[in-house]
């Protein structure tokens, strides 16, 4: 369940809540498009997400579909398709810097990854190399008899 008001996030079966944590803004928001694309999301999406106004995001939580979540981002993430494909390799810092918000809202300590792993998730985040990034489950470990 999402609370976008307080950008809490809350994993809970029909007995009990197995996780729940409050993100940063744009940890939540990349959250949210991650949960709604299995095999991932490019950073045009990525980026669209972060960017998008208030109203559009909570229109995308209000939708009950995938292909509506994206139909109401296509602008968004049109723009940020030709702005990424328009830049060369003398552009390389104003795509680094492009892309660091997405990394950032990923890896830093209150990142999506930081907070699934500290609050018991059993999600994480992985990169898609040079596409983007998709959500994971973690697969429990599985101890050996000697380490137990």
């Amino acid at each position: 369940m999402l609370n976008a008001d307080e950008y809490l996030v809350t994993l809970f079966s029909a007995t009990r809540v197995h996780a729940q944590a409050r993100f940063p803004r744009n940890a939540f928001r990349l959250l949210f498009l991650l949960l709604m694309v299995p095999y991932g999301a490019s950073y045009a999406e990525l980026l669209a997400c972060l960017h998008c106004s208030e109203p559009v995001f909570h229109q995308m939580l209000i939708v009950s579909s995938r292909e509506e979540v994206f139909s109401i981002l296509a602008p968004q993430r049109d723009y940020w398709q030709r702005h990424l494909s328009d830049l060369t390799r003398e552009d390389a810092a104003i795509l680094e810097r492009n892309l660091k918000m997405v990394r950032r809202a990923v890896k830093e300590r209150n990142g999506i990854n930081s907070l699934l792993q500290r609050h018991g998730f059993a999600l994480r985040v992985s990169v898609l190399h040079g596409k983007g990034y998709v959500l994971l489950r973690d697969r429990p470990e599985i101890h050996s008899r000697e380490s137990l």
